[in-house]
């Protein structure tokens, strides 16, 4: 978020709206009945880091889940252990995502049917889409310019597009 409260779309952001559209694994009965639903959100952000950084090792005790609420919050204190930040990480994930698209395709699609509410009733993956659309086009940081891959077949449109 910037400081005018108009929403910039960071890693924070990102996670902020993948979490409105999880998948839910406790019915509303059981929650009454204290039951939690079994993906917490370091369980969720962990997942999102594997794809990026396949060979990711989730840190023991609670400081990944203090790197968690840091990264919802847009904070820079993340740690090393979130390697989102780090430019060789980075860098392999864009190359990656070049030259193998279909698997690093096959590792999103996975996190989407585990942790993503995909259900026709609910449409909460395609509510996801539009929410992180309309983020991408009120971001003044975001150069119209700016080349995004969608698809089966990673066409790139940039931001007009969307």
């Amino acid at each position: 978020m910037t400081k005018e409260g108009v929403p910039r779309l960071c890693g924070g952001t990102f996670f902020n709206q993948l979490l409105l559209s999880r998948r839910n694994t406790v019915s509303q009965r059981q929650r009454t009945k204290g039951i939690t639903d079994i993906f917490h959100n370091e369980e969720v952000l962990f997942a999102l880091l594997q794809i990026v950084h396949p060979d990711a090792v989730k840190p023991a005790g609670s400081s990944f889940e203090t790197y968690t609420t840091n990264f919802k919050k847009c904070d820079g204190s993340i740690g090393e252990d979130l390697k989102f930040n780090n430019e060789n990480v980075i860098s392999s994930f864009k190359k990656n995502l070049t030259e193998n698209y279909p698997a690093k395709l096959q590792m999103m699609t996975s996190f989407c049917v585990d942790y993503i509410d995909i259900r026709e009733t609910t449409r909460e993956h395609e509510k996801l889409v539009k929410r992180l659309i309309e983020l991408i086009r009120d971001d003044s940081s975001i150069d119209d310019s700016e080349m995004f891959r969608v698809g089966n077949n990673a066409l790139s449109v940039n931001k007009r597009a969307l």
